[in-house]
């Protein structure tokens, strides 16, 4: 049997609520194995990893599918492909961060944070995401690394 490769970009929140833009932890981790079952009305596929055990793995309804580079559908998963699963998780933190930005994701729109205690945290940035202590930045595509910002959300 012809056996197809699939990758698939899933988004998962460690929140209660619809992720509403906040800045966020950001951990990945990527999942690979074969399908065993797809449940498109609860957007779960059940694989079997390499290890011979089985996982269960829920999917965002905005995850991203593709074969050979080609986006597709939940619906044309079928048991059988083969698998990679880059995993995303989304943490609400506190209220307000202080730090240094080190690094910027502009296709992710997400940033390195180096905290007052040298800890760094990545940052998913959306439309609640307020940035002050930088007189010049109206936006995050124009953070840089090397800023001094406070991050907040913005109610």
């Amino acid at each position: 049997m012809l056996k197809k490769s699939v990758a698939a970009s899933a988004l998962f929140l460690s929140l209660a609520a619809p992720f509403a833009g906040a800045y966020s932890l950001v951990d990945s981790e990527v999942v690979k194995g074969t399908i065993e079952t797809v449940d498109a009305s609860t957007n779960t596929l059940v694989l079997e990893k390499a290890n011979g055990r089985e996982t269960r793995v829920g999917l965002s309804e905005k995850a991203n599918f593709y074969i050979n580079g080609n986006a597709i559908d939940i619906n044309d998963l079928k048991a059988g492909h083969e698998v990679r699963i880059n995993r995303k998780t989304f943490t609400k933190v506190e209220d307000k961060l202080v730090g240094e930005i080190v690094a910027v994701n502009r296709k992710d729109k997400t940033a390195k944070l180096r905290l007052s205690n040298k800890e760094t945290v990545n940052v998913q940035f959306g439309d609640q995401v307020a940035v002050s202590g930088v007189k010049s930045v109206s936006s995050f595509d124009q953070l840089r690394p090397g800023h001094q910002v406070v991050i907040s959300y913005a109610k």
